[in-house]
């Protein structure tokens, strides 16, 4: 009895030891610096991203530059998640040649950089571990078929942009690739509006006022497209214009739902930020990832929207 006792106590001890060892064990932790939270699809980025660290048991520690032109604020953000000495960088670009200087900082302190939203490589002269994200050519392409398709290959079209750069340049190559072949499907207008909702409202107003007869509007973000409806309702023009987004967002499915929004291009934002954590846990505890991990893009149309939208619940 009393040596089943001394094992007994033995065990505890050893469990007691281990649980202190867990316990003291550091946490991995991760920056996260998104272009900016202007748009609410990096919103969505984000709630996902914290949902997968808190499941993992790991630190997610987030600053963004006010906007998606604050190079310098994006930046003075790397440096700082240098200072704090975290074991991964997260990292949407606000611009792929602006951040460089901050990017080569964080590789010569030894921390590794996971690109989200971005599957094109950065400069020569910056380690990146893995880029995460959809094919912005290919998504502007698949909306540029759908707008094909609903304008029987002929109409006017305005193009609610987001600030020249990475993003913004696919989804309009893309788009360009489809609808250069069609010389009846014609852009009367176009204007950058900063992937911000309100902008893009105030942007759309110029254009009713510019053009009596507008036949689709494509906002290159979800938000953008949102405004433009906006603005068409306030002048009794909704229901003889079509609007097109991108994105995926809750929003954006919601207005599908409503009639407003015809069509978006989901990037899928939640499973974004889930398989960027994932990766970075990876990282961190030195495993190998792909340098490439490519999600698919989809259209979303009054016909599949339920599905897509089902993904928010809870989220």
């Amino acid at each position: 009895m009393k040596k089943r006792l001394i094992v007994d106590i033995s065990l505890i001890l050893v469990l007691l030891f281990v649980a202190a060892a867990i316990e003291a064990a550091p946490k991995i932790r991760i920056g996260f610096t998104p272009p900016s939270f202007v748009s609410p699809y990096w919103t969505y980025v984000l709630k996902a991203a914290k949902a997968e660290a808190n499941r993992q048991g790991i630190e997610l520690i987030t600053n963004a530059p006010k906007d998606h032109t604050d190079f310098e604020g994006q930046i003075r953000i790397l440096e700082d998640f240098v200072q704090k000495k975290v074991d991964v960088i997260m990292m949407g670009v606000v611009d792929k040649a602006a951040v460089v200087p901050g990017q080569k900082r964080v590789n010569a302190a030894k921390i590794p950089i996971v690109i989200l939203n971005q599957i094109q490589p950065q400069p020569a002269g910056v380690k990146i571990e893995t880029y995460i994200g959809v094919d912005n050519f290919d998504g502007g392409a698949i909306m540029g078929e759908y707008v094909r398709n609903t304008l029987n290959e002929k109409g006017d079209i305005i193009l609610i942009e987001g600030i020249p750069g990475e993003a913004s340049n696919e989804r309009l190559e893309g788009f360009f690739s489809v609808k250069d072949k069609y010389r009846n499907m014609v852009i009367i207008d176009r204007q950058v509006a900063d992937w911000d909702e309100g902008k893009a409202l105030t942007v759309m107003e110029n254009f009713l006022e510019a053009h009596p007869k507008i036949n689709l509007v494509f906002g290159l973000c979800d938000s953008m497209a949102l405004g433009g409806i906006t603005a068409a309702k306030g002048r009794g023009r909704l229901k003889d214009i079509i609007f097109v987004g991108y994105d995926g967002t809750s929003e954006a499915y919601a207005s599908i739902m409503k009639g407003e929004l015809r069509a978006t291009i989901s990037q899928t934002p939640l499973e974004l930020g889930r398989v960027g954590v994932i990766s970075a846990v990876k990282i961190a505890n030195k495993e190998k990832v792909p340098p490439i991990q490519q999600l698919p893009a989809f259209l979303v149309t009054k016909d599949n929207v339920k599905e897509f939208a089902a993904a928010y619940e809870g989220n």
